[in-house]
C-alpha cells in the first residue's frame, strides 16, 4: 500500500505542517517503543535469563571444582595409606621381633601374642607384647622405630611403668601394635 493513500484515508493531508509531522513523530515514537517491546520479549529478556542461568551454572562449577579437589586430595591420601599398607605375606609378629633384636631387646621380651580380625576387606594384625627391664632411652628408641617404619603400624596401647621402687631407672612397658593387611 502506498503512504499517500494511507495519508489520505487517514485524513493527515488536511492537518496542519506541524500537526502533521507532531503525528508522524508521535507514530514513529509508538512504533519504536512497539517494536522495543518486541525485542525485549523475544531476545532480550531470554538473554538476561540465559544471564543467571549461566551464573548459576558457574557457581555449581566452582562448587563442583572444589569437591573435586576434595576428592583428589583424600584420593591421594588413599594411595599413600594404601602403599604403606604391608603385603599379604608380611608377618607383624616377626617384625616387630626383628627391630627389638636391633636395638638388642629380644631377651626382655615377654607375652607375644599375635591377635587376627577381619575388617571390610581387610585383616586386622596386632600383636601384644610386654617388655621388662627397659630403660626409657629404649622404649623411646623402639617407639621412634615403630613410628618411623615403612609400614603402617599403629601403637594402639601402651603401658609403661616402674619394675620396682629398687630400680627406679628400669621400666616394664606393654605395647599393642597394630597394622592391616589386604585380604
Amino acid at each position: 500500500m502506498d503512504i499517500l493513500k494511507i495519508i489520505k484515508i487517514l485524513k493527515l493531508d488536511k492537518l496542519s505542517k506541524r500537526d502533521f509531522y507532531l503525528v508522524i513523530g508521535t507514530a514513529s515514537f509508538v512504533l519504536i517503543v512497539i517494536l522495543y517491546w518486541i525485542l525485549s520479549l523475544l531476545i532480550l529478556n531470554p538473554l538476561a535469563q540465559n544471564e543467571k542461568k549461566l551464573k548459576k551454572n558457574l557457581e555449581k562449577d566452582q562448587k563442583i571444582q572444589v569437591v573435586k579437589e576434595n576428592y583428589q586430595e583424600l584420593n591421594s591420601k588413599l594411595l599413600a595409606f594404601k602403599n604403606r599398607l604391608p603385603n599379604k605375606n608380611f608377618n607383624l609378629a616377626s617384625y616387630i621381633l626383628n627391630e627389638l633384636s636391633t636395638l638388642k631387646l629380644n631377651d626382655k621380651v615377654k607375652d607375644l601374642k599375635p591377635y587376627f580380625n577381619k575388617v571390610e576387606g581387610y585383616e586386622e594384625v596386632s600383636v601384644k607384647f610386654s617388655l621388662e627391664g627397659v630403660t626409657a632411652e629404649e622404649v623411646t628408641k623402639f617407639l621412634y622405630q615403630v613410628e618411623n617404619s615403612s609400614y603402617l603400624l599403629y601403637i594402639s596401647q601402651i603401658q609403661i611403668k616402674q619394675e620396682s621402687y629398687e630400680k627406679l631407672f628400669l621400666l616394664n612397658a606393654s605395647f599393642k601394635i597394630q597394622t592391616y593387611i589386604p585380604a
